[in-house]
């Protein structure tokens, strides 16, 4: 029986542990120590993963064209070529599109740890507080398998770097709502020490379209605090210490019986509580090396309706990861080798309960051939203790000359059934089988010049043995459906992208993205929600003492079922974003929506329309 103890008592272990080593920290107080710069942007646990690619574009968010932005979504929705589905007001889950490709097939990596959600296999970054990362990498498809469960349309890697030195952030979201963020970093020895501690609260908008008549307004809060720990041990073994607890409270819609749309309810609401803990140990060796780390990570869900006792329910899930890596460098290759467990324990109560065990193994080469290719080779091998064993790949080669870069992948990704499409009560199926999925892709980029990057893209992913819903008259199945294997499908994207061009005193930046509608409407069954389009083009230039930025977006229609019926008509929005740093100051402001455009985003919910936002930024 999973309790929601068990998550603070992690969070005190945690504590205790920081104050177990801060004496020794202290003894030590006297030698001169600076610790490697690639130590404070890459953790101990994540550096292994620079051999899986580089990704295929990522924002650094102590930028301040990011300060204005409150959560991670808002952050994702912001960068070319992905958009995100938000069935709701704030902190409602959040399902990121990446290449037409949406919810359980998009794998989000948190610290190196894996956090989709098991019940559903979604990643649910809605109550994230964007303060809380630095830095926001995206892997659209070409290297997923070496991620593996969830990640066979594209991986979101979230980074949280241990603070450096004091902020203090203030910022509001233009609807009454307000945040706050502190963090501080300290050098103990050869210890070094941070904390974050973020809240926001906003009283929100009508999730439910306003155009139906909803005006009922779903407030959000959340609070979040974290610690960090860097230290070097004896003979130069690096540890990274990371722990954070996080609390949110959001109210939500309920749905109409008649039509299944969203409407206003004013007694639905949502409790999360979450505690991780991370630990990762780097030895150096002289070739390479060795890595081993911890994650744990507990949530619990509560949702409550006074006025509806059928929507009430309860959620918990508990995570542990751990893994073993060896890498190896020469003068013209590098490798990986990478031994990975999963458990998870998750129970919806009074529905079912689960405990699984994922084991998984990874091996990753790449070469130099000559001085103008580079090949990249991985396999992955994942076996579960209620699964079937899964084999994965990808082949990579990079041809690069006289600043062109041309590179085709061959990716194999896959998705395990989530828990509620196997065991969830007259719906789920025990005996589905994993969604397959093979991807080609070819980029091509040419810089014009130092800063200014061109590129072109064409991404095919064939599918089989999709996971969905189907009609039956099993009378195990009383709601007339359940989760099935469809079958095959395919989704074709090309996307066009510039990045930082400048013409004169401006700098530009846009891609566009169109999914093939031929392709998609020709192969029978699809996974659901895919825009058809996608684009965005940012301005950016000085006006004496201040920098300022137009970013615009346009998305087109999105479909929905199996007939490709539109649900979701096309929009655009437009924001202007105004700041000034002076000296440990930065001050921005921002208008969010000029053209007041508040059409559905999804079928049947909206997002608000023109605001102003404000932050203010103190370093220290």
């Amino acid at each position: 029986m999973l309790r929601h103890k068990s998550t603070f008592s992690f969070f005190l272990s945690f504590v205790s542990f920081i104050f177990f080593l801060f004496p020794l920290s202290i003894a030590e107080a006297k030698e001169v120590f600076v610790l490697p710069e690639v130590n404070v942007e890459y953790p101990a646990w994540e550096k292994s993963l620079e051999l899986k690619g580089f990704p295929d574009q990522d924002a650094d968010l102590s930028k301040p064209e990011f300060n204005n932005l409150t959560t991670v979504s808002e952050v994702l929705d912001s960068l070319p070529g992905i958009s995100v589905v938000i069935p709701g007001g704030p902190g409602a889950v959040v399902s990121p599109k990446l290449g037409g490709i949406v919810g359980n097939k998009v794998l989000v990596i948190k610290d190196g740890v894996p956090i989709n959600d098991p019940f559903t296999g979604s990643p649910d970054i809605g109550s994230f507080d964007a303060n809380s990362f630095e830095k926001v990498e995206v892997y659209k498809g070409n290297h997923a398998s070496n991620w593996g469960n969830n990640g066979m349309g594209g991986v979101i890697n979230l980074k949280s770097s241990i603070p450096r030195k004091g902020k203090l952030k203030f910022n509001t979201d233009g609807i009454g709502g307000y945040g706050y963020s502190l963090e501080s970093g300290f050098k103990i020895g050869k210890g070094q020490f941070g904390f974050r501690k973020n809240h926001f609260f906003t009283p929100g908008w009508s999730a439910a379209a306003s155009d139906r008549g909803h005006t009922e307004r779903d407030s959000f809060e959340s609070e979040n605090f974290s610690l960090f720990v860097k230290s070097t041990l004896s003979d130069d073994i690096r540890l990274d210490l990371k722990g954070s607890w996080n609390t949110s409270l959001t109210e939500l819609d309920g749905f109409s019986v008649l039509t299944g749309l969203p409407v206003d309810s004013k007694t639905f609401r949502q409790k999360r509580l979450e505690g991780d803990l991370s630990v990762g140990i780097t030895i150096p060796q002289e070739n390479g090396d060795w890595t081993l780390s911890h994650g744990f990570d507990h949530i619990t869900y509560t949702g409550i309706d006074e006025s509806n006792p059928f929507n009430e329910y309860g959620l918990e899930s508990s995570k542990q990861f751990q893994k073993i890596g060896r890498s190896f460098v020469g003068e013209e290759f590098s490798a990986n080798l990478e031994f990975n467990r999963q458990e998870t324990a998750a129970q919806n109560h009074g529905n079912y309960f689960r405990r699984e065990i994922v084991n998984s193994f990874l091996a990753f080469y790449s070469r130099e051939l000559s001085k103008d290719f580079v090949l990249r080779l991985s396999g992955r091998v994942d076996d579960g203790n209620n699964a079937e064993m899964v084999n994965s790949g990808n082949c990579s080669l990079l041809y690069h000359k006289n600043k062109m870069e041309i590179e085709t992948s061959f990716d194999s990704g896959f998705r395990l059934p989530s828990f509620n499409e196997r065991f969830y009560p007259n719906y789920g199926d025990p005996d589905l089988k994993s969604e397959y999925a093979n991807t080609f892709s070819l980029k091509i980029s040419y810089p014009l010049c130092s800063s200014t990057k061109l590129y072109a893209r064409i991404t095919n992913t064939s599918f089989r043995d999709l996971i969905g819903t189907v009609t039956t008259t099993d009378p195990a199945y009383t709601w007339g459906i359940k989760a099935a294997n469809l079958g095959r499908t395919k989704v074709k994207s090309h996307s066009l992208g510039i990045e930082e061009l400048k013409l004169g005193r401006f700098k530009l930046g846009g891609a566009v993205e169109i999914i093939d509608e031929a392709v998609v409407k020709s192969s029978g069954n699809q996974p659901v929600g895919i825009i058809s389009r996608l684009a965005n083009l940012d301005v950016e230039g000085e006006a004496g003492e201040f920098n300022w930025k137009v970013c615009s977006r346009w998305w087109g229609e999105s479909w929905a079922d199996d007939v490709n019926s539109k649900n979701t008509e096309a929009g655009s929005q437009v924001d202007l974003k105004v700041y000034r740093h002076y000296k440990n100051i930065i001050a921005s402001a921002e208008v969010k929506n000029i053209l007041d455009n508040d059409k559905e985003r999804m079928l049947g919910y909206s997002r608000p329309g023109k605001r102003f936002r404000l932050s203010l930024e103190v370093l220290f």
